[in-house]
């Protein structure tokens, strides 16, 4: 039977190793090339259609209830590259992982795993704190990650992380001597699906009711000008002469019979 002080060093370890979990949507456990194995097992295997994860863990040479395979599904899905873990009916490439893999424009992969790297909360919150400016010294840098969440014991492993994925996007410039935080190139969030079609209905609507309004402006108006006037008249002719002068200074072009 467990004495007093076994029990209450068993919750302190029961604590502190709570205290330490931090989740792979914070900090994935892998860094991004890593993380892109599920995907491209994906891709290379299936043609990029969801597959269960059994056949996924077969691609990857692994069994499906592994911790690795476990661990590489949790650091996927943070980063955006699948949809479904390890107990998942199937695992989904997302449109992300398939412009890093399978690129149509030039330089979209690489704006894609930007876009990848601001996912994890603890990275993408640090990462945007110093948006185009200088990365603080280490112990105010490892402070700043502790108020975020991070355990002690994990600040040092954590702040590696943030800074070898924040230089594996490109996101680290060095001037001076000084290592800056570079956003140049970064994509503006992605808009929600449906708000983009309302915009553009509503700037439809603005483009018909703030639209040519000038009447030589108008469609087809030039071209029924250029037709001329037609003048009918009766014998006295003298009136017609009249306004012949008066349309001549305006120089419309004039039919009479």
């Amino acid at each position: 039977m467990a004495t007093e002080n076994e029990k209450k060093e068993t919750k302190k370890q029961q604590h502190e190793k709570k205290r330490a979990y931090i989740s792979q949507s914070d900090i994935p456990i892998y860094d991004i090339e890593g993380a892109l194995r599920v995907a491209r097992a994906l891709v290379e295997n299936y043609a990029g259609r969801p597959a269960t994860p059994l056949q996924v863990a077969s691609a990857l040479n692994m069994t499906p209830s592994s911790s690795t395979f476990k661990n590489l599904c949790g650091a996927s899905i943070a980063y955006g590259f699948t949809k479904g873990g390890s107990s998942a009916k199937e695992i989904v490439v997302e449109p992300l992982a398939k412009r890093i893999l399978q690129p149509t424009k030039e330089g979209d992969d690489i704006a894609a795993k930007r876009e990848a790297a601001l996912k994890p909360r603890i990275i993408g919150d640090f990462v945007k704190k110093y948006k185009n400016a200088p990365l603080p010294r280490r112990d105010i840098a490892l402070n700043v990650i502790a108020e975020m969440g991070v355990p002690r014991e994990r600040l040092e492993s954590v702040y590696t992380m943030i800074l070898d994925t924040a230089q594996s996007v490109g996101f680290v410039r060095e001037i001076k001597d000084k290592q800056f935080i570079d956003f140049s190139g970064v994509p503006e969030p992605i808009k929600i699906e449906g708000e983009e079609k309302e915009e553009e209905e509503l700037a439809g609507e603005e483009a018909t009711q703030l639209g040519p309004t000038k009447e030589h402006e108008l469609p087809g108006k030039r071209e029924e000008l250029g037709k001329g006037i037609f003048i009918g008249h009766g014998k006295n002719k003298k009136p017609l002469e009249q306004l012949k002068r008066i349309l001549d200074q305006s120089r419309f072009p004039i039919k009479s019979p």
